[in-house]
């Protein structure tokens, strides 16, 4: 299929679901109670510990003047449209943070995906839109968890009830255009955005910082292949730490894509078992 098709398909997919919201809101019994968060928290993990993320601002999603987010031919520097709608890319990174401080002062937050189905169906209507399950299988020949609106794995994202794409402070849509490309499943040429709700996910942050003050974290975004490698909600089985994803990564179970999204929120553990207090690296100056 050409580009021009995958274009119209994943489009008609984000108007029907725009249009139409309320009709896919998401069920996700297994997800956190939100009884135990407040409203602009979510859950997360880290040294195989539980966390509780608490964000203070918005998203962002970084453009620099050279940069062509929306595919126009067109230096973000002289297109000024091109900052009118944040464009969240995953595939396509950046330089620094939002900052400006070069980009290996942002610590990682690692978006894990349940990029695999349990149902053993290839049902369109699973996922967030019927034209998005119909691409979703032509692209991948399954409809992942991680765009069903009753996801059959628990997740953090969305929070129960909530709409596709929704969870405190995030970018509601990304562009997979990079990401898709890059692996071959549409032409890298004419390029356009194919922007589509984010996906349900979970949370993972480095081991050494799971207690830590408010601060700039960089997506990644990382599928997951194996569902034995979903994380249980009380986090005792699964993938719940920096080290176990690794080692999945280097055992081909899982992928890591770098994006241009960043979240400001700081972390604590839920029990605090072994309190190490909040962490003050070096990371947390704004060094440019």
């Amino acid at each position: 299929m050409n580009s021009s098709f995958f274009k119209y398909r994943l489009g008609v997919a984000c108007i029907a679901l725009l249009l139409t919201g309320d009709a896919f809101a998401a069920s996700n019994p297994q997800a956190t109670p939100q009884t135990t968060l407040a409203p602009n928290q979510t859950a997360g993990f880290g040294d195989r510990e539980v966390l509780t993320l608490t964000y203070q601002q918005n998203f962002a999603c970084v453009t620099e003047p050279r940069d062509d987010r929306d595919h126009n031919n067109i230096k973000a520097e002289s297109d000024a449209l091109e900052t009118e709608v944040p464009i969240c890319q995953i595939g396509a990174t950046s330089n620094i943070t939002p900052t400006g401080a070069p980009i290996r002062k942002a610590r990682p937050l690692y978006t894990i995906a349940p990029f695999f189905s349990l149902s053993g169906t290839q049902n369109p209507n699973d996922a967030f839109s019927p034209d998005l399950g119909n691409t979703l299988i032509g692209l991948f020949g399954i409809v992942p968890e991680a765009f069903k609106k009753k996801p059959l794995v628990p997740v953090q994202c969305p929070t129960p009830g909530g709409l596709p794409g929704t969870c405190t402070m995030h970018a509601p849509t990304v562009d997979v255009f990079p990401t898709l490309a890059a692996q071959g499943k549409i032409p890298p040429s004419p390029a356009f955005n194919i922007f589509i709700p984010s996906p349900n996910h979970d949370h993972i942050i480095d081991d050494d910082v799971t207690n830590a003050i408010p601060r700039w974290w960089q997506i990644i975004s990382v599928s997951i292949f194996d569902p034995a490698d979903w994380p249980s909600l009380d986090g005792r089985t699964g993938i719940v730490s920096v080290e176990q994803l690794k080692a999945a990564e280097a055992a081909g179970r899982a992928v890591e894509t770098p994006t241009n999204v960043f979240l400001f929120f700081s972390s604590k553990e839920l029990h605090q078992d072994h309190h190490r207090g909040y962490s003050h690296d070096d990371d947390d100056r704004d060094e440019r």
